[in-house]
Protein backbone atom coordinates (compact mmCIF):
# COMPACT_ATOMS: atom_id res chain seq x y z
CA UNK A 1 0.00 0.00 0.00
CA UNK A 2 1.79 2.96 -1.51
CA UNK A 3 -0.47 6.02 -1.01
CA UNK A 4 1.18 7.57 1.98
CA UNK A 5 -1.09 11.23 1.40
CA UNK A 6 -4.23 9.78 1.59
CA UNK A 7 -2.84 7.57 5.15
CA UNK A 8 -2.24 11.23 6.50
CA UNK A 9 -5.72 12.24 5.27
CA UNK A 10 -7.30 9.30 7.04
CA UNK A 11 -4.72 9.66 10.53
CA UNK A 12 -3.44 6.34 10.28
CA UNK A 13 0.05 7.53 11.65
CA UNK A 14 -2.01 8.99 14.85
CA UNK A 15 -2.91 5.35 15.28
CA UNK A 16 0.63 4.57 14.86
CA UNK A 17 1.85 6.55 17.86
CA UNK A 18 -1.08 5.44 20.06
CA UNK A 19 -0.13 2.12 19.39
CA UNK A 20 3.63 2.88 20.19
CA UNK A 21 2.59 4.56 22.83
CA UNK A 22 2.16 0.58 24.79
CA UNK A 23 5.61 -0.20 23.89
CA UNK A 24 7.51 -1.53 26.44
CA UNK A 25 11.23 -0.99 25.26
CA UNK A 26 12.74 0.83 22.11
CA UNK A 27 12.87 -2.06 19.39
CA UNK A 28 9.12 -2.58 19.66
CA UNK A 29 8.24 1.13 19.84
CA UNK A 30 10.16 1.34 16.37
CA UNK A 31 7.76 -1.73 14.97
CA UNK A 32 4.95 0.15 15.72
CA UNK A 33 5.78 3.26 14.37
CA UNK A 34 6.48 1.81 11.00
CA UNK A 35 3.48 -0.77 11.12
CA UNK A 36 1.69 -0.56 7.52
CA UNK A 37 -0.85 -1.52 6.21
CA UNK A 38 -0.69 -5.01 4.32
CA UNK A 39 -1.96 -5.85 0.93
CA UNK A 40 -1.38 -9.33 1.06
CA UNK A 41 -4.40 -11.23 2.87
CA UNK A 42 -2.80 -13.90 3.93
CA UNK A 43 -0.15 -11.49 6.17
CA UNK A 44 -3.35 -9.53 6.89
CA UNK A 45 -5.10 -12.93 8.24
CA UNK A 46 -1.51 -14.01 10.25
CA UNK A 47 -1.67 -10.49 11.44
CA UNK A 48 -4.80 -10.34 13.33
CA UNK A 49 -4.46 -13.84 14.49
CA UNK A 50 -1.35 -12.44 16.21
CA UNK A 51 -3.32 -9.88 17.76
CA UNK A 52 -6.05 -11.89 18.73
CA UNK A 53 -4.00 -14.53 20.68
CA UNK A 54 -1.93 -11.50 22.01
CA UNK A 55 -5.30 -10.33 23.49
CA UNK A 56 -6.66 -13.62 25.03
CA UNK A 57 -3.46 -14.14 26.81
CA UNK A 58 -2.91 -10.63 28.34
CA UNK A 59 -6.38 -10.95 29.59
CA UNK A 60 -5.82 -13.90 31.39
CA UNK A 61 -1.95 -13.01 32.40
CA UNK A 62 -1.74 -9.70 32.44
CA UNK A 63 1.59 -9.72 33.80
CA UNK A 64 2.88 -11.12 30.54
CA UNK A 65 5.15 -8.91 28.74
CA UNK A 66 8.66 -7.64 28.30
CA UNK A 67 9.38 -5.43 31.06
CA UNK A 68 12.90 -5.47 32.14
CA UNK A 69 13.93 -5.65 28.82
CA UNK A 70 16.67 -3.08 26.91
CA UNK A 71 17.35 -1.87 23.63
CA UNK A 72 20.17 -3.64 23.32
CA UNK A 73 21.21 -3.52 19.67
CA UNK A 74 23.87 -1.05 19.93
CA UNK A 75 25.40 -2.89 22.02
CA UNK A 76 25.56 -6.66 20.78
CA UNK A 77 26.57 -4.91 17.63
CA UNK A 78 29.84 -3.65 19.82
CA UNK A 79 30.65 -5.97 21.12
CA UNK A 80 30.31 -8.35 17.62
CA UNK A 81 32.80 -6.51 16.35
CA UNK A 82 35.02 -6.57 19.47
CA UNK A 83 34.63 -3.20 21.19
CA UNK A 84 34.92 -3.26 24.79
CA UNK A 85 31.07 -2.99 27.12
CA UNK A 86 30.65 -1.17 30.37
CA UNK A 87 29.68 -2.69 33.29
CA UNK A 88 26.17 -0.63 32.74
CA UNK A 89 25.54 -2.08 29.29
CA UNK A 90 26.53 -5.31 30.38
CA UNK A 91 23.79 -4.75 33.35
CA UNK A 92 21.35 -4.20 30.34
CA UNK A 93 22.21 -7.28 28.30
CA UNK A 94 21.87 -9.37 31.56
CA UNK A 95 17.90 -7.48 32.08
CA UNK A 96 17.13 -8.27 28.73
CA UNK A 97 18.15 -11.99 29.09
CA UNK A 98 16.08 -11.88 32.10
CA UNK A 99 12.85 -10.80 30.55
CA UNK A 100 13.54 -13.37 27.57
CA UNK A 101 13.90 -16.29 30.19
CA UNK A 102 10.66 -14.83 31.82
CA UNK A 103 8.89 -14.57 28.21
CA UNK A 104 10.10 -18.03 26.85
CA UNK A 105 8.11 -19.61 30.07
CA UNK A 106 5.09 -18.15 29.46
CA UNK A 107 5.06 -18.51 26.01
CA UNK A 108 6.11 -22.04 26.04
CA UNK A 109 3.36 -23.11 28.56
CA UNK A 110 1.01 -22.02 26.04
CA UNK A 111 -0.76 -23.70 23.92
CA UNK A 112 -2.07 -20.69 21.33
CA UNK A 113 0.06 -21.94 18.51
CA UNK A 114 1.49 -18.07 17.42
CA UNK A 115 2.84 -17.71 20.65
CA UNK A 116 4.58 -21.04 21.03
CA UNK A 117 6.14 -20.77 17.78
CA UNK A 118 7.77 -17.15 18.68
CA UNK A 119 9.00 -18.62 21.92
CA UNK A 120 11.36 -21.19 19.51
CA UNK A 121 12.85 -17.70 18.86
CA UNK A 122 13.48 -16.75 21.95
CA UNK A 123 17.27 -17.73 23.34
CA UNK A 124 17.90 -16.68 27.11
CA UNK A 125 21.64 -18.27 26.68
CA UNK A 126 21.30 -19.61 30.07
CA UNK A 127 25.51 -19.34 30.15
CA UNK A 128 25.52 -16.36 29.63
CA UNK A 129 23.21 -15.09 31.81
CA UNK A 130 24.36 -17.18 34.53
CA UNK A 131 28.28 -15.61 34.23
CA UNK A 132 27.06 -12.06 34.28
CA UNK A 133 24.97 -12.88 37.41
CA UNK A 134 27.78 -13.84 38.70
CA UNK A 135 29.90 -10.15 37.76
CA UNK A 136 27.56 -7.33 37.71
CA UNK A 137 25.33 -6.32 40.69
CA UNK A 138 21.74 -4.56 40.12
CA UNK A 139 23.60 -0.78 40.37
CA UNK A 140 25.86 -1.83 37.39
CA UNK A 141 28.81 -2.27 38.58
CA UNK A 142 31.66 -5.27 38.56
CA UNK A 143 31.10 -7.71 41.45
CA UNK A 144 34.04 -9.25 43.68
CA UNK A 145 33.13 -12.12 42.02
CA UNK A 146 33.42 -11.62 38.40
CA UNK A 147 37.01 -13.10 38.66
CA UNK A 148 39.26 -14.77 41.09
CA UNK A 149 41.65 -12.25 41.17
CA UNK A 150 39.30 -9.16 41.78
CA UNK A 151 38.63 -9.40 45.17
CA UNK A 152 41.53 -9.48 46.49
CA UNK A 153 42.79 -6.29 44.43
CA UNK A 154 40.14 -4.59 45.87
CA UNK A 155 41.00 -5.49 49.28
CA UNK A 156 44.41 -3.89 48.43
CA UNK A 157 43.15 -1.14 47.21
CA UNK A 158 41.01 -0.51 50.37
CA UNK A 159 44.20 -1.40 52.73
CA UNK A 160 46.51 0.89 50.89
CA UNK A 161 43.90 3.64 51.02
CA UNK A 162 43.23 3.26 54.95
CA UNK A 163 46.99 3.08 55.52
CA UNK A 164 47.30 6.50 53.70
CA UNK A 165 44.55 8.17 55.27
CA UNK A 166 45.40 7.35 58.37
CA UNK A 167 48.92 9.00 58.29
CA UNK A 168 47.68 12.13 56.58
CA UNK A 169 45.10 12.74 59.31
CA UNK A 170 47.80 12.04 62.31
CA UNK A 171 50.20 14.90 60.41
CA UNK A 172 46.91 17.26 59.70
CA UNK A 173 46.27 17.45 63.46
CA UNK A 174 49.76 16.77 64.94
CA UNK A 175 51.62 20.09 66.63
CA UNK A 176 54.43 20.20 63.49
CA UNK A 177 52.37 20.42 61.24
CA UNK A 178 48.92 22.41 62.09
CA UNK A 179 50.30 25.88 62.02
CA UNK A 180 50.87 26.19 58.89
CA UNK A 181 47.78 24.45 57.39
CA UNK A 182 44.44 26.55 56.53
CA UNK A 183 42.63 24.59 58.16
CA UNK A 184 42.99 20.95 59.80
CA UNK A 185 41.53 18.56 56.53
CA UNK A 186 42.63 16.58 54.54
CA UNK A 187 41.22 16.77 50.24
CA UNK A 188 42.43 15.20 46.72
CA UNK A 189 44.02 16.93 44.13
CA UNK A 190 44.64 15.35 40.65
CA UNK A 191 44.18 11.87 42.09
CA UNK A 192 46.58 12.81 44.88
CA UNK A 193 45.79 13.60 48.25
CA UNK A 194 47.12 16.91 50.01
CA UNK A 195 46.50 19.36 53.00
CA UNK A 196 45.78 23.01 52.46
CA UNK A 197 49.09 25.06 53.43
CA UNK A 198 49.16 28.48 53.97
CA UNK A 199 51.42 29.90 50.92
CA UNK A 200 53.78 31.84 53.96
CA UNK A 201 54.28 28.75 55.24
CA UNK A 202 55.71 26.91 52.44
CA UNK A 203 58.82 25.98 53.75
CA UNK A 204 57.56 24.31 57.19
CA UNK A 205 56.12 21.84 54.79
CA UNK A 206 58.13 19.30 52.45
CA UNK A 207 56.67 18.02 49.97
CA UNK A 208 55.00 18.21 46.07
CA UNK A 209 52.29 20.98 45.51
CA UNK A 210 49.76 19.87 43.42
CA UNK A 211 47.47 23.08 42.72
CA UNK A 212 46.89 26.29 44.64
CA UNK A 213 43.42 27.84 45.66
CA UNK A 214 42.31 31.54 43.03
CA UNK A 215 43.73 33.52 45.41
CA UNK A 216 47.39 32.31 45.67
CA UNK A 217 46.75 32.19 49.44
CA UNK A 218 46.83 28.46 50.08
CA UNK A 219 49.22 25.71 48.28
CA UNK A 220 47.55 22.28 48.03
CA UNK A 221 50.70 20.05 49.01
CA UNK A 222 51.38 16.45 49.05
CA UNK A 223 53.90 15.49 52.23
CA UNK A 224 56.80 14.10 51.23
CA UNK A 225 56.32 11.53 54.23
CA UNK A 226 53.09 10.01 52.55
CA UNK A 227 54.35 10.13 49.29
CA UNK A 228 55.55 6.46 48.97
CA UNK A 229 51.88 5.56 50.56
CA UNK A 230 50.36 7.44 48.14
CA UNK A 231 52.31 5.39 45.19
CA UNK A 232 51.31 2.56 46.71
CA UNK A 233 47.53 3.52 46.76
CA UNK A 234 48.14 4.50 43.26
CA UNK A 235 49.21 0.87 41.93
CA UNK A 236 46.74 -0.99 43.82
CA UNK A 237 43.85 0.99 41.80
CA UNK A 238 46.22 0.70 38.68
CA UNK A 239 46.10 -2.90 39.22
CA UNK A 240 42.16 -3.31 40.16
CA UNK A 241 41.38 -0.98 37.31
CA UNK A 242 43.27 -3.41 34.99
CA UNK A 243 41.72 -6.74 36.19
CA UNK A 244 38.30 -5.02 35.52
CA UNK A 245 39.17 -3.78 32.17
CA UNK A 246 40.00 -7.83 31.58
CA UNK A 247 37.01 -8.74 32.91
CA UNK A 248 35.04 -6.32 30.60
CA UNK A 249 36.47 -7.63 27.63
CA UNK A 250 36.09 -11.20 28.62
CA UNK A 251 32.45 -10.49 28.98
CA UNK A 252 32.07 -8.27 26.05
CA UNK A 253 33.74 -11.09 24.19
CA UNK A 254 31.70 -13.35 25.84
CA UNK A 255 28.54 -10.89 24.61
CA UNK A 256 30.07 -10.76 20.79
CA UNK A 257 30.35 -14.80 20.15
CA UNK A 258 26.86 -14.74 21.16
CA UNK A 259 25.57 -11.94 18.87
CA UNK A 260 23.39 -13.93 16.26
CA UNK A 261 21.19 -15.47 18.71
CA UNK A 262 21.00 -12.27 20.70
CA UNK A 263 19.80 -10.36 18.13
CA UNK A 264 17.30 -13.48 17.21
CA UNK A 265 15.83 -12.78 20.84
CA UNK A 266 16.01 -9.18 20.63
CA UNK A 267 13.81 -8.85 17.46
CA UNK A 268 11.37 -12.12 18.81
CA UNK A 269 10.63 -9.99 22.28
CA UNK A 270 10.00 -6.64 19.86
CA UNK A 271 7.40 -8.49 17.78
CA UNK A 272 5.92 -10.02 20.60
CA UNK A 273 5.47 -6.77 22.62
CA UNK A 274 4.38 -5.38 19.18
CA UNK A 275 1.27 -7.45 19.80
CA UNK A 276 0.84 -7.02 22.96
CA UNK A 277 0.76 -3.03 21.60
CA UNK A 278 -2.23 -4.27 19.29
CA UNK A 279 -4.15 -6.23 21.73
CA UNK A 280 -3.80 -3.22 24.27
CA UNK A 281 -4.53 -0.79 21.84
CA UNK A 282 -7.50 -3.02 21.26
CA UNK A 283 -8.77 -3.17 24.69
CA UNK A 284 -8.74 0.98 24.69
CA UNK A 285 -11.05 1.16 21.47
CA UNK A 286 -12.95 -1.85 22.58
CA UNK A 287 -12.04 -3.04 19.44
CA UNK A 288 -13.21 -6.71 17.55
CA UNK A 289 -11.82 -8.34 14.57
CA UNK A 290 -13.21 -7.70 11.47
CA UNK A 291 -13.57 -10.70 9.73
CA UNK A 292 -11.40 -10.79 6.51
CA UNK A 293 -13.13 -11.73 3.13
CA UNK A 294 -12.05 -12.38 -0.21
CA UNK A 295 -14.85 -10.29 -2.51
CA UNK A 296 -14.94 -6.41 -2.39
CA UNK A 297 -17.13 -6.26 0.24
CA UNK A 298 -17.31 -3.81 2.99
CA UNK A 299 -19.95 -4.66 6.16
CA UNK A 300 -18.89 -2.37 9.27
CA UNK A 301 -21.83 -2.37 12.21
CA UNK A 302 -21.54 0.12 15.21
CA UNK A 303 -18.31 1.74 13.40
CA UNK A 304 -16.96 4.54 16.05
CA UNK A 305 -14.04 6.53 14.60
CA UNK A 306 -11.09 5.88 17.28
CA UNK A 307 -9.64 9.15 16.87
CA UNK A 308 -13.20 10.86 18.39
CA UNK A 309 -13.57 11.62 22.01
CA UNK A 310 -16.92 11.60 24.03
CA UNK A 311 -20.27 9.81 23.75
CA UNK A 312 -19.21 8.92 19.58
CA UNK A 313 -22.46 7.99 18.01
CA UNK A 314 -21.57 4.74 16.10
CA UNK A 315 -22.59 4.36 12.42
CA UNK A 316 -23.43 0.95 10.42
CA UNK A 317 -21.90 1.41 6.69
CA UNK A 318 -22.19 -1.53 3.81
CA UNK A 319 -20.20 -1.17 0.41
CA UNK A 320 -19.75 -3.35 -2.60
CA UNK A 321 -22.73 -6.01 -1.95
CA UNK A 322 -25.34 -5.00 -4.81
CA UNK A 323 -23.76 -1.27 -5.18
CA UNK A 324 -19.99 0.02 -5.42
CA UNK A 325 -20.51 3.57 -5.17
CA UNK A 326 -21.89 5.29 -2.02
CA UNK A 327 -22.79 8.43 -2.32
CA UNK A 328 -23.29 10.33 1.53
CA UNK A 329 -25.54 14.03 1.82
CA UNK A 330 -27.15 16.10 4.30
CA UNK A 331 -26.18 18.95 6.53
CA UNK A 332 -22.59 20.78 7.10
CA UNK A 333 -21.47 19.48 10.30
CA UNK A 334 -23.24 16.40 9.98
CA UNK A 335 -20.91 13.66 10.56
CA UNK A 336 -20.64 13.31 6.41
CA UNK A 337 -16.93 13.06 6.42
CA UNK A 338 -16.08 11.34 9.98
CA UNK A 339 -18.02 8.66 7.97
CA UNK A 340 -15.79 8.66 5.27
CA UNK A 341 -12.73 9.15 8.10
CA UNK A 342 -14.06 5.77 10.06
CA UNK A 343 -14.55 4.06 6.73
CA UNK A 344 -10.93 4.26 5.35
CA UNK A 345 -9.04 4.43 9.08
CA UNK A 346 -10.67 0.99 10.08
CA UNK A 347 -10.17 -0.64 6.45
CA UNK A 348 -6.35 0.84 7.28
CA UNK A 349 -5.96 -0.65 11.04
CA UNK A 350 -7.66 -3.51 9.52
CA UNK A 351 -4.83 -4.43 7.21
CA UNK A 352 -2.48 -3.51 9.54
CA UNK A 353 -3.41 -6.34 11.40
CA UNK A 354 -5.66 -4.30 14.35
CA UNK A 355 -8.66 -4.90 15.58
CA UNK A 356 -11.26 -2.02 14.72
CA UNK A 357 -13.30 0.21 17.06
CA UNK A 358 -17.19 -1.81 15.46
CA UNK A 359 -19.12 -4.87 16.30
CA UNK A 360 -18.48 -7.86 15.85
CA UNK A 361 -19.75 -9.71 12.29
CA UNK A 362 -18.04 -6.41 10.64
CA UNK A 363 -16.48 -7.40 7.50
CA UNK A 364 -13.69 -5.95 5.21
CA UNK A 365 -11.93 -7.19 2.14
CA UNK A 366 -7.88 -6.59 1.97
CA UNK A 367 -7.77 -3.50 -0.63
CA UNK A 368 -4.93 -2.77 -2.89
CA UNK A 369 -4.76 0.65 -1.75
CA UNK A 370 -6.77 3.29 0.10
CA UNK A 371 -7.47 6.60 -1.74
CA UNK A 372 -8.82 9.84 -0.03
CA UNK A 373 -9.40 13.22 -0.98
CA UNK A 374 -10.32 14.75 2.45
CA UNK A 375 -10.37 18.56 3.54
CA UNK A 376 -9.25 21.29 1.87
CA UNK A 377 -5.35 20.77 1.00
CA UNK A 378 -4.87 23.57 -1.24
CA UNK A 379 -1.63 24.79 -1.74
CA UNK A 380 -1.21 28.85 -0.81
CA UNK A 381 2.51 28.63 -2.05
CA UNK A 382 1.06 27.92 -6.11
CA UNK A 383 -1.96 30.09 -5.20
CA UNK A 384 -4.30 27.16 -6.36
CA UNK A 385 -7.91 27.59 -5.66
CA UNK A 386 -10.05 24.82 -3.40
CA UNK A 387 -11.31 23.63 -6.74
CA UNK A 388 -8.20 23.14 -8.32
CA UNK A 389 -6.49 21.67 -5.02
CA UNK A 390 -9.25 18.94 -5.11
CA UNK A 391 -8.77 18.28 -8.59
CA UNK A 392 -5.05 18.29 -8.55
CA UNK A 393 -5.36 14.73 -5.91
CA UNK A 394 -8.84 13.52 -7.64
CA UNK A 395 -6.62 13.30 -11.04
CA UNK A 396 -3.82 11.20 -9.34
CA UNK A 397 -6.25 8.69 -7.73
CA UNK A 398 -8.29 8.69 -11.09
CA UNK A 399 -4.41 7.61 -12.72
CA UNK A 400 -3.95 5.19 -9.91
CA UNK A 401 -6.73 3.83 -9.08
CA UNK A 402 -8.64 0.39 -10.07
CA UNK A 403 -9.52 -2.75 -9.25
CA UNK A 404 -9.04 -3.55 -5.64
CA UNK A 405 -9.13 -0.10 -4.42
CA UNK A 406 -10.76 1.75 -2.19
CA UNK A 407 -12.00 5.90 -3.46
CA UNK A 408 -13.22 8.33 -0.75
CA UNK A 409 -13.70 11.95 -2.24
CA UNK A 410 -15.04 14.37 0.37
CA UNK A 411 -17.43 17.32 -1.39
CA UNK A 412 -16.98 15.52 -4.64
CA UNK A 413 -17.15 18.44 -7.35
CA UNK A 414 -17.34 21.48 -4.75
CA UNK A 415 -15.11 24.54 -5.01
CA UNK A 416 -16.75 25.48 -8.74
CA UNK A 417 -20.06 26.65 -10.56
CA UNK A 418 -22.52 23.84 -9.19
CA UNK A 419 -23.76 23.05 -12.97
CA UNK A 420 -20.25 22.00 -14.29
CA UNK A 421 -19.23 20.55 -10.68
CA UNK A 422 -21.78 18.01 -10.12
CA UNK A 423 -21.33 16.90 -13.88
CA UNK A 424 -17.89 16.58 -13.61
CA UNK A 425 -18.34 14.63 -9.79
CA UNK A 426 -20.96 11.98 -12.02
CA UNK A 427 -18.14 11.30 -14.98
CA UNK A 428 -15.76 10.80 -11.82
CA UNK A 429 -18.22 8.70 -9.73
CA UNK A 430 -19.14 6.90 -13.59
CA UNK A 431 -15.38 6.19 -13.96
CA UNK A 432 -14.56 4.55 -10.59
CA UNK A 433 -17.42 2.27 -11.10
CA UNK A 434 -16.15 1.04 -14.48
CA UNK A 435 -12.60 1.12 -13.03
CA UNK A 436 -13.46 -1.98 -10.58
CA UNK A 437 -13.00 0.61 -7.41
CA UNK A 438 -15.17 1.31 -4.37
CA UNK A 439 -16.39 4.45 -3.96
CA UNK A 440 -18.14 6.71 -1.25
CA UNK A 441 -18.21 10.53 -1.80
CA UNK A 442 -20.09 13.27 -0.13
CA UNK A 443 -22.11 16.11 -1.83
CA UNK A 444 -24.23 18.90 -1.36
CA UNK A 445 -25.20 18.54 -5.25
CA UNK A 446 -29.25 17.40 -5.25
CA UNK A 447 -28.00 16.09 -9.03
CA UNK A 448 -25.71 13.34 -7.21
CA UNK A 449 -28.49 12.38 -4.86
CA UNK A 450 -30.95 11.85 -8.63
CA UNK A 451 -27.57 10.22 -10.11
CA UNK A 452 -26.92 7.85 -6.90
CA UNK A 453 -30.85 6.58 -7.55
CA UNK A 454 -30.61 6.63 -11.19
CA UNK A 455 -27.61 4.46 -11.15
CA UNK A 456 -27.60 0.43 -10.31
CA UNK A 457 -24.12 -0.03 -8.84
CA UNK A 458 -24.77 3.30 -6.59
CA UNK A 459 -26.75 4.37 -3.28
CA UNK A 460 -27.54 7.28 -1.41
CA UNK A 461 -26.70 7.95 2.26
CA UNK A 462 -27.54 10.63 4.49
CA UNK A 463 -26.61 11.90 7.86
CA UNK A 464 -29.37 12.65 10.10
CA UNK A 465 -30.28 16.27 11.71
CA UNK A 466 -32.37 16.96 14.55
CA UNK A 467 -34.54 19.89 14.07
CA UNK A 468 -35.70 20.10 17.33
CA UNK A 469 -32.26 20.66 18.72
CA UNK A 470 -30.96 21.77 15.81
CA UNK A 471 -28.03 19.30 15.56
CA UNK A 472 -26.73 16.68 13.92
CA UNK A 473 -27.46 13.37 15.58
CA UNK A 474 -24.73 11.60 13.08
CA UNK A 475 -26.21 8.44 12.37
CA UNK A 476 -25.93 7.20 8.77
CA UNK A 477 -29.06 6.18 6.83
CA UNK A 478 -28.58 4.04 3.83
CA UNK A 479 -30.69 4.26 0.57
CA UNK A 480 -32.07 7.72 1.43
CA UNK A 481 -30.41 10.88 0.68
CA UNK A 482 -30.41 13.58 2.98
CA UNK A 483 -31.02 17.18 2.35
CA UNK A 484 -28.89 20.38 3.37
CA UNK A 485 -32.41 21.48 6.06
CA UNK A 486 -31.83 24.91 5.26
CA UNK A 487 -35.27 25.92 5.21
CA UNK A 488 -36.01 24.11 8.29
CA UNK A 489 -33.41 25.55 10.22
CA UNK A 490 -33.80 29.06 9.25
CA UNK A 491 -37.47 28.65 10.40
CA UNK A 492 -36.35 27.11 13.14
CA UNK A 493 -33.89 30.31 13.69
CA UNK A 494 -36.77 32.47 12.95
CA UNK A 495 -36.74 33.38 9.49
CA UNK A 496 -40.49 35.10 8.74
CA UNK A 497 -42.83 32.13 6.68
CA UNK A 498 -43.27 34.38 4.80
CA UNK A 499 -39.59 34.32 3.23
CA UNK A 500 -39.29 30.71 4.05
CA UNK A 501 -41.99 30.31 1.53
CA UNK A 502 -40.60 32.41 -1.16
CA UNK A 503 -37.55 30.40 -0.95
CA UNK A 504 -38.86 27.31 -1.54
CA UNK A 505 -41.11 28.78 -4.81
CA UNK A 506 -37.73 29.95 -6.45
CA UNK A 507 -37.10 25.95 -6.33
CA UNK A 508 -37.44 23.94 -9.69
CA UNK A 509 -40.81 21.58 -9.95
CA UNK A 510 -38.06 18.98 -10.23
CA UNK A 511 -36.47 19.90 -7.10
CA UNK A 512 -39.81 20.78 -4.82
CA UNK A 513 -40.94 17.12 -5.84
CA UNK A 514 -37.99 15.77 -4.87
CA UNK A 515 -37.93 17.40 -1.29
CA UNK A 516 -41.61 16.04 -0.86
CA UNK A 517 -41.11 12.87 -1.86
CA UNK A 518 -37.89 12.66 0.38
CA UNK A 519 -39.46 14.02 3.26
CA UNK A 520 -42.77 11.42 2.92
CA UNK A 521 -40.64 8.36 2.76
CA UNK A 522 -38.84 9.79 5.82
CA UNK A 523 -41.51 9.99 7.42
CA UNK A 524 -42.97 6.84 6.52
CA UNK A 525 -39.52 4.98 7.44
CA UNK A 526 -40.01 6.85 10.99
CA UNK A 527 -43.59 5.42 11.73
CA UNK A 528 -42.62 2.21 10.60
CA UNK A 529 -39.34 2.16 13.24
CA UNK A 530 -41.55 3.05 15.72
CA UNK A 531 -44.20 0.43 15.06
CA UNK A 532 -41.52 -1.99 14.93
CA UNK A 533 -40.11 -0.52 18.36
CA UNK A 534 -43.93 -0.42 19.77
CA UNK A 535 -44.48 -4.18 18.55
CA UNK A 536 -41.32 -5.04 20.53
CA UNK A 537 -41.87 -3.71 23.48
CA UNK A 538 -45.68 -4.81 23.95
CA UNK A 539 -44.05 -8.54 23.29
CA UNK A 540 -41.28 -8.06 25.90
CA UNK A 541 -44.22 -6.87 27.97
CA UNK A 542 -46.73 -9.96 26.47
CA UNK A 543 -43.64 -12.70 27.57
CA UNK A 544 -43.03 -10.53 30.80
CA UNK A 545 -46.67 -11.52 31.81
CA UNK A 546 -46.81 -14.58 30.40
CA UNK A 547 -43.41 -16.30 32.71
CA UNK A 548 -45.32 -14.39 35.99
CA UNK A 549 -48.98 -16.68 35.84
Amino acid sequence: MTDRKSQALLEFPLIRARLAGHAAFGPSRRLAEGLEPSTDPVVVRRSLDETDQARELLSERPDVGVGGAKDITSSVERAARGGRLDAGQLLDVLDTLIASGRLADALREDRRPLLHELARSIRPLPQVRGRLEMSIDPNGELLDTASSALGGLRRAVRVAYERLRNRLETLVHGSDLSAALQEPLVTLRNGRYVVPVRAEARARVKGIVHDQSGSGQTLFVEPLVVVELGNAWREAQLSAQAEEERILDELSGMVGAQAAPLRETLEALARFDLWACKARLAAELDGTRAETVDRPVVELLSARHPGLSGRVVPIDLRLGEGYTALVITGPNTGGKTVALRTLGLLALMHQAGLHVPAAPGSRLPVFRDVFADIGDEQSIAQSLSTFSGHLRSIVRIVEEAGPGCLVLLDELGAGTDPTEGSALAQALLDHFIRAGALVAATTHYAELKTYAHNTAQARNASVEFDLETLSPTYRLTIGLPGTSQAFAIAERLGLSTELVEDARSRLSHAQQEFESTLASIKEAEQRVAEAVSRAGEAEGRARTAHLEA
